[in-house]
């Protein structure tokens, strides 16, 4: 499967970022945030960011319960590498410091009076799937990130194109239902790096049945 997405700018004009399998050999879409308009990712950010981020239910449940006492005894590195705005001990982990816009990474669970918009899992914060209520926790959350910034086959020759971020995460849970336990659930936040404004906006999933 692959993502379609299109835009219509203010006067009409009509652009696009489709592909089938996988873009091969004309890719569409490259590793990497965008932290703002006009910023073309390296060869560094690229390789970087070629990764899926992974944390289990397990790994969550045990960090909760290493928190209780308000100290981490065992710290994880799916837990401490969570790409999240803010942790400090990413680069440790990774290798390199993530740069975000201001739309942020991840999501992740903030502890009560904490609430300062910055990942800090020695604190015993965790991450988390932004559509889900806090009780929920699935079976394994992945996230990844990529752009569009390197692709310029525009349908419209003017000095701009759709130039958009995605943050995905992907996630399932461990349960006994028949149906639910084998369900992939896919959440999609589309960040616009555009030099144009675009009024519409269409999201849409092509897939080889």
């Amino acid at each position: 499967s692959a993502l379609w997405l299109s835009a219509e700018d203010e006067h009409g004009r009509v652009f696009t970022n489709t592909e089938t399998y996988g873009g091969f050999p004309d890719p569409h879409f490259f590793p990497g945030p965008l932290p703002e308009i006009g910023q073309i990712p390296t060869q560094e950010d690229v390789l970087n960011f070629n990764t899926i981020f992974k944390v289990t239910s397990s790994d969550i449940l045990a960090h909760i319960d290493d928190a209780q006492d308000g100290t981490i005894d065992h710290p994880q590195k799916s837990i401490y590498g969570w790409p999240a705005v803010g942790n400090e001990h990413f680069e440790d982990i990774h290798g390199f410091q993530p740069n975000f816009g201001p739309e942020g990474g991840a999501h992740f669970i903030e502890l009560p009076g904490s609430e300062n918009g910055i990942y800090e899992p020695h604190l015993g914060e965790y991450p988390h799937v932004e559509s889900l209520t806090k009780d929920v926790v699935p079976g394994e959350i992945t996230w990844v990130v990529y752009n569009t910034a390197h692709n310029q086959n525009m349908k419209y020759g003017i000095d701009s194109s759709l130039v958009l971020e995605i943050q995905q995460t992907s996630y399932a849970f461990d349960c006994d239902d028949a149906i639910l336990k084998t369900t992939i659930f896919h959440d999609y936040k589309v960040i616009s790096r555009s030099k144009v404004h675009f009024p519409k906006f269409h999201f849409g999933l092509w897939m080889d049945p």
